[in-house]
């Protein structure tokens, strides 16, 4: 009897992980296709980044989410947005290059992820995050160029795995794409209203050599 409750209750365990398991792949995979879907919509980068940070914390439950984005002039990394009120608070805060985890992801063009930051020789702790334990940077890059990092942490240790690696490297390229199409589409507007204001003045030529034209033969008469 008690052989035949005990592979009962295994049997009873085993379908609860797996509902678990599944559930949390369902949460997973709607996340996904959410922050998926905004960012096919969306032509707004700055747009884009905001609700990128905001998704991940919201359904992955991490401490900080925060994209920085590289300076071409001074090769900084400028941090354009975080999660939460201390996202906020660090908004167009500057790293030297090759500074830091986030530092290291641009240098090597590879995500790096730890699960003890007090290991990492190369790790520079902020005041405003003092909680973090575990930290995941992925570069952002198209066709090899780096446009920045999508730098993920949190507040206990052992807490990322190859399955949270995979996610945001699929987010972060996502994002690479959305940020490239976001680019050409404000150069296109750029392009757009320059031809537009050469058409204007082109108009406005020659209507102002019309009226010298006609006050020319209005002055001969």
């Amino acid at each position: 009897l008690l052989a035949s409750l005990g592979t009962q209750a295994a049997l009873a365990i085993e379908n609860a992980r797996l509902l678990e398991t599944t559930q949390q792949g369902l949460k997973e995979v709607n996340a996904l296709y959410r922050i998926t879907q905004g960012l096919v919509a969306s032509l707004d980068n700055e747009q884009l980044m905001k609700d990128v940070v905001h998704l991940l914390q919201q359904n992955f439950g991490y401490y900080q989410v925060q994209i920085f984005v590289i300076d071409n002039q001074s090769d900084e990394l400028v941090m354009r947005y975080g999660s939460g009120k201390t996202g906020e608070l660090l908004n167009e805060q500057r790293l030297p290059a090759g500074a830091g985890i986030v530092g290291h992801a641009v240098e090597t063009g590879e995500p790096f992820f730890t699960n003890d930051v007090d290991k990492v020789v190369f790790y520079i702790p902020h005041p405003l995050l003092p909680d973090t334990r575990s930290e995941l940077a992925v570069p952002i890059q198209v066709d090899n160029n780096v446009l920045g990092v999508l730098d993920v942490q949190h507040c206990l240790p052992n807490r990322f795995t190859e399955h949270d690696l995979q996610l945001v490297k699929t987010v972060a390229r996502q994002l690479a794409v959305a940020l490239q199409k976001a680019e050409l589409y404000s150069d296109l507007q750029t392009s757009l209203q320059q031809e537009k204001a050469v058409r204007l003045q082109l108009i406005q030529s020659e209507r102002l050599a019309l009226v010298g034209r006609l006050l020319a033969s209005v002055s001969h008469e």
